[in-house]
């Protein structure tokens, strides 16, 4: 569409170096109390792609590096589902230059991308492991809460608050509180509106608050229990599918889903 085409026009234009602000007031308002740096877990990162602009991979990775304590970093597992497009030996090459540990696998065939993602985490060396889109550009401080929750929660799935950038001015805002079919599936099963949630909030600490279900762009858990919750055979590429199943076996099986 008009306003994604917008977005990748400028973004090519852009370094990979010139990265968005840190969304510091929210971070601060609603994680500052989730910093915990003595959670010892190594963390794999998985990012599968199809025909995907190099530049925004290797933004991805640029605020990898630079905004996640290295002392958690141990793999970025980077999974080209078939691309048409070859930008291997380009991508690779910047993660070596940058410092990057990075485990590149390649499709024979297209998987999509929940059969991608379920191949990554079965690939994953790491402790954790967080699934993120290939356009996605992580804040400052953005695994600690992950882990501030893994780690109360052992089988719990931890979704990191994911903002948006204005195609107009570049701020950031928060997204998913807008999304209708959010609100709906929680007010479905019966949880609790976060929206109303919101302001009460205000003055006293954040805690984590359950949800019934999950965006796809964000996704934290033990990488034994993404194992067992994740949905595999998942037929096509459609969004959305295989997070509706991955919710339910969280839900019924695990400790469920926090924000």
């Amino acid at each position: 569409n008009l306003s994604e085409a917008y977005h990748r026009n400028i973004t090519i234009q852009w370094s990979h170096r010139q990265l968005l602000p840190p969304s510091k007031p929210l971070f601060d308002i609603m994680c500052f109390d989730f910093i915990d740096n003595n959670y010892d877990a190594s963390v794999s990162i998985v990012i599968t792609y199809y025909n995907e602009l190099p530049i925004l991979l290797m933004r991805a990775l640029t605020t990898i590096k630079h905004r996640t304590l290295q002392k958690y970093l141990k793999e970025v597992v980077l999974i080209n589902d078939n691309s048409s497009i070859n930008i291997t030996e380009e991508i690779t090459q910047y993660a070596k230059d940058q410092g990057i540990p990075l485990v590149y696998l390649h499709n024979e065939r297209q998987l999509g991308i929940a059969n991608s993602r379920r191949k990554g985490i079965f690939a994953a060396s790491g402790d954790v492991v967080v699934l993120l889109d290939s356009h996605m550009e992580v804040n400052d401080g953005w695994l600690e809460p992950l882990l501030h929750t893994l780690k109360a929660k052992p089988r719990a799935l931890a979704i990191p608050l994911i903002h948006m950038s204005d195609e107009r001015s570049y701020a950031a805002h928060s997204n998913h509180l807008a999304s209708p079919y959010y609100i709906r599936m929680q007010k479905a099963f019966g949880v609790f509106d976060i929206l109303q949630t919101q302001g009460s909030a205000t003055g006293r600490r954040w805690e984590s608050y359950p949800s019934s279900s999950l965006l796809g762009g964000g996704i934290a858990g033990h990488k034994s229990v993404l194992e067992e919750f994740y949905p595999e055979g998942v037929v096509g590429n459609g969004w959305g599918v295989e997070n509706n199943r991955l919710a339910f076996r969280a839900w019924m099986c695990g400790e469920g889903l926090w924000m």
